[in-house]
């Protein structure tokens, strides 16, 4: 899909960058194919409108090679197994299979049209002359304005295509989020196929909760939560394990919780502080430490990193990837977040660049951390 970030990883990098962007809409599109549109996505493909993130081999297919599928796909039959009997096949009247290789690719077409045409009808922010008006994961989708009218435009777009293509949006999981500096200004109500969607405070994307307000932020507590009941989790189920293990499983299941997007996101140095005592707490827990005492030595002994710190690398880590994928979206976005101040700042702290080898980056963010001497 043009401008599809592809990865809960990858779109993050974007999230920098919107405080250029006063008004976001986040929706969730109702995906079923349904036998009917089995010919729309069969016209799709042979069509001749290739962009960026599907490849050209998908669209101008040999019309024999659409008719096969639209056959499979129109002869889907199931059964249920329950306790050793099978029930009678019955017809798949909508949907892709599961997991196929071929449903992702299938599916990417089909929605395709929201993207192409909110680009053509050129609705939606740019940064840096990169359109990036509509951001498509899975059936959820971000639009992006300026300004409402912008907004009511690109929602009124996509109620066009919804209703040529037969789909439907779930207005009561839809809502709008503003951000700038009159997020707290009486606005306008805004409308998807003439129903109403909601301006929120904080809305949950990809298990990530954003704020509205003056800059883009996003929910630190909600990550704490889902952290603390993880590691809650861990500790009532490994009763009479040893700490070493304890704290193996909480670094193999809780950590993972705490971090998730948190690498592609913007956080303020209290919530960072806040974020690096849960780990450290952790510690604290399994090894009998005090919560006024410290547990830098103790974590460097272990050859370890706090949260803080594990948080560098894995930006280092992004960053890197992110400049050298074949995707001149995210290579721009990167690049861009490279030469800000928030970045340099880190970047300083530790005497790294983003041109540094992974090994030298892990090695002086060790080095820092031991020391106490980084600035993060």
């Amino acid at each position: 899909m043009s401008c599809n970030l592809g990865s809960n990883k990858e779109w993050g990098v974007l999230m920098h960058h919107l405080q250029c962007a006063p008004q976001l809409t986040f929706m969730l599109i109702g995906v079923a194919l349904f036998s009917q549109q089995l010919w729309i996505l069969a016209r799709l493909m042979t069509l001749s409108i290739i962009t960026s993130c599907i490849p050209a081999s998908w669209f101008g297919c040999p019309r024999w090679v659409v008719n096969i599928l639209v056959d499979w796909y129109s002869k889907l039959a199931v059964a249920v197994r329950w306790n050793g009997s099978m029930s009678q096949s019955f017809a798949v009247r909508s949907g892709v299979r599961q997991g196929s290789s071929l449903s992702p690719s299938l599916f990417n077409i089909f929605v395709n049209k929201f993207i192409v045409e909110s680009r053509a009808a050129g609705l939606g922010i740019c940064i840096n002359k990169t359109w990036l008006g509509c951001i498509m994961y899975a059936d959820d989708i971000i639009l992006l304005s300026a300004s409402i009218v912008g907004l009511q435009a690109l929602l009124d777009k996509c109620g066009v295509v919804s209703s040529q293509l037969g789909l439907s949006f779930n207005c009561s999981k839809s809502w709008c989020l503003a951000i700038g500096p009159r997020c707290k200004a009486s606005l306008p109500d805004m409308f998807l196929c003439h129903k109403k969607v909601v301006w929120a405070e904080q809305v949950k994307y990809l298990g990530v909760t954003f704020c509205a307000g003056n800059k883009l932020s996003c929910d630190a507590d909600s990550i704490m939560r889902k952290f603390y009941a993880a590691c809650n989790n861990i500790f009532s189920n490994s009763l009479g394990l040893s700490e070493i293990m304890q704290l193996h499983l909480q670094q193999t299941y809780s950590l993972p919780v705490l971090r998730y997007g948190t690498v592609a996101l913007r956080f303020s140095q209290s919530q960072l502080c806040k974020l690096n005592a849960c780990w450290n707490n952790v510690y604290r827990k399994v090894f009998g430490f005090h919560l006024w005492e410290s547990v830098r030595e103790f974590v460097v002994g272990l050859g370890s990193l706090d949260f803080k710190s594990m948080r560098v690398i894995a930006i280092f880590k992004l960053l890197k990837d992110m400049i050298t994928i074949d995707n001149s979206t995210l290579n721009m976005l990167s690049l861009i977040f490279s030469y800000g101040s928030e970045f340099n700042f880190m970047a300083k702290g530790f005497g790294l660049s983003v041109k540094d080898n992974m090994s030298y980056i892990r090695s002086r963010v060790h080095n820092a951390y031991a020391s106490g001497g980084a600035l993060v």
